[in-house]
């Protein structure tokens, strides 16, 4: 009704002034918009608006891009192979064959599926909570290339310098209202963003990377990268279209950016240096309109930065707070988190850290788009705007392009109201206020048997913490190198980010605990695998302690 409301004023002022209300003399900026010469759009646009609310045309969306998909459904997205949108939350690791054997000759190489999984683990012995031997993160090829990574700046190829040293003009678009997307940056148009590449970008393996990245990026959201040539009968409103070409560093705008000299913005890569996955998909959020996950206007509640160990200091702009629309919790296994070894002096040391130093195996660890990264694109795009109706989801899912909920790891259902659990162990565990569990593992005090995966949701009030108390904790572990075989993973800050994986022999008595954050009140998810290293027996297993606090 609101906007209902709102679109009958503004035709009603354009008929009677002749003109779209862009701070006329019939209205005082109401409305403002400094796209000259797309009036006519605008109030094509509000048409369509009303006349959806009344039921009597399809979305501009459905007439204009590709119409219906499968299932009679338009809207960005719609059409395009959605595949297993599940896989979102299978983590490389998982696809490692003999698991044991690739721990046990892990010989230290940091960009390994390997290697993320030991960085997540924690291996408690006795009343002490340690991690595992030989991780080096900032030898990471990632840190190599978040320390080039730049957008709005003066370094870079010549080519890349001439667009990049033209003023930033505050181009508005008020449908852009998430988390960490910038403020006063555009949207691409009906989340189509039409793109080419460079011919002097000849490495096969790069031109291989970037089409992965755009093809997770069409997969996982309603965003449609398409090559320039196949949108140009989609008549978009706008005409710029991203360009990867041969760069110096790994460079982006932030969101659509219409001021050029040219209908190309460029994506700079550098070569071998940008030739990852994760940079590319950095890059292309940078050009969706979003901004690094260090440079949220709340960061300084999760992160301390190091302005002594960072190149440029505070006048680094990749490290400096930029306004954001913080709709979401902070999310540090973004692919837009730098590590915290990213663009440092001193290579060894850090240039920021986590205030909770049990999550700083976040940062650079994810090689995809994390689960809040589809997220806010979700919400900032409309990707559910086409849905004929949407559930609502429970336990941190979300609604997806597909108009179904997407749930964190370890839930299913309709609503991810289910725990994803083998049978006779895991389940749902409500607790009211002063409530208090105790959760074992199957056949505790007697060992349990490897090749078991049980997801236990503990579920409280929503304005209360939940305290997870271990009681006793006989877990397999390697005692020398200090990794897991066997764990349970704690996800205490959000329920839809990787958690702490916790190992090793607890010293009875000695109080380890972990609460959830101020940012996950009410919910706890424990994910217990012995089935990952299924050839390692079980011990004893353990017993915790959960309670409303």
């Amino acid at each position: 009704m609101f906007l209902y409301t709102v679109a009958l004023i503004y035709l009603s002022v354009y008929v009677y002034c002749g003109q779209p209300p862009s701070c006329s003399p019939c209205v005082s900026c109401l409305f403002h918009t400094e796209d000259n010469g797309k009036e006519e759009l605008l109030v094509k646009d509000l048409l369509t608006l009303l006349q959806r609310r009344q039921g009597s045309a399809p979305t501009q969306r459905q007439t204009q891009i590709g119409g219906t998909g499968e299932e009679g459904r338009g809207g960005p997205g719609a059409g395009i192979p959605d595949g297993d949108l599940s896989d979102l939350t299978k983590e490389n690791w998982e696809r490692i064959q003999n698991p044991t054997d690739q721990l046990q000759k892990w010989s230290g190489d940091q960009d390994s599926p390997a290697a993320d999984l030991i960085e997540s683990f924690v291996v408690i012995e006795g009343d002490q909570q340690l991690k595992p031997a030989g991780l080096r993160p900032w030898e990471k090829s990632v840190v190599n290339a978040d320390s080039h990574d730049v957008h709005g700046g003066e370094t870079g190829s010549d080519d890349t310098k001439r667009y990049f040293k033209r003023p930033l003009v505050n181009a508005r678009n008020r449908r852009l209202k998430k988390r960490n997307f910038a403020r006063g940056e555009r949207l691409w148009e009906y989340g189509v963003i039409p793109y080419e590449i460079d011919p002097k970008i000849t490495q096969s393996d790069l031109i291989s990377t970037i089409k992965a990245g755009i093809d997770q990026m069409n997969k996982y959201t309603c965003l449609r990268i398409l090559p320039r040539s196949e949108t140009t009968n989609l008549n978009l409103p706008h005409k710029q279209y991203l360009l990867f070409q041969p760069d110096s560093i790994c460079i982006s705008f932030i969101g659509r950016y219409e001021y050029l000299n040219s209908d190309a913005q460029p994506i700079g890569l550098s070569y071998p240096m940008c030739n990852q996955l994760q940079t590319i998909l950095h890059e292309l959020l940078h050009a969706a309109g979003m901004h690094h996950e260090q440079s949220r206007d709340d960061r300084d509640r999760y992160i301390k930065i190091f302005y002594d160990n960072i190149v440029g200091g505070t006048e680094n702009k990749n490290m400096n707070i930029w306004p954001t629309y913080d709709r979401y919790p902070y999310d540090a296994e973004s692919v837009l988190q730098y590590g915290l070894y990213d663009q440092a002096m001193n290579g060894n040391q850090r240039t920021m850290e986590l205030r909770d130093k049990l999550l700083e195996f976040l940062p650079a660890m994810s090689r995809n788009l994390s689960f809040y990264d589809v997220a806010e694109i979700t919400k900032a795009y409309q990707c559910t705007d086409h849905c004929p109706s949407v559930p609502t989801c429970e336990n941190g899912g979300f609604v997806h392009k597909g108009c179904e909920c997407l749930c964190p790891k370890g839930l299913k259902g309709a609503r991810c109201e289910e725990a994803d659990t083998d049978p006779g162990c895991g389940g749902i565990v409500t607790l009211g206020e002063g409530d208090s569990r105790e959760i074992t593992t199957p056949n505790f005090p007697n060992n349990y048997a490897a090749g078991s995966r049980c997801t236990w949701l503990i579920k409280g009030p929503e304005d209360k913490r939940i305290k997870m108390t271990i009681l006793e904790f006989h877990v397999a572990f390697n005692q020398f190198r200090r990794y897991c075989y066997h764990w349970v993973e704690i996800r205490y800050n959000l329920i839809g980010q990787t958690g702490i994986r916790e190992c090793g022999n607890h010293k009875p008595g000695s109080g380890v605990y972990v609460m959830t954050s101020s940012d996950a009140k009410g919910k706890m998810l424990l994910l217990f695998d012995s089935a990952f290293n299924a050839n390692v027996p079980g011990t004893k297993g353990f017993k915790l302690k959960v309670e409303v606090v």
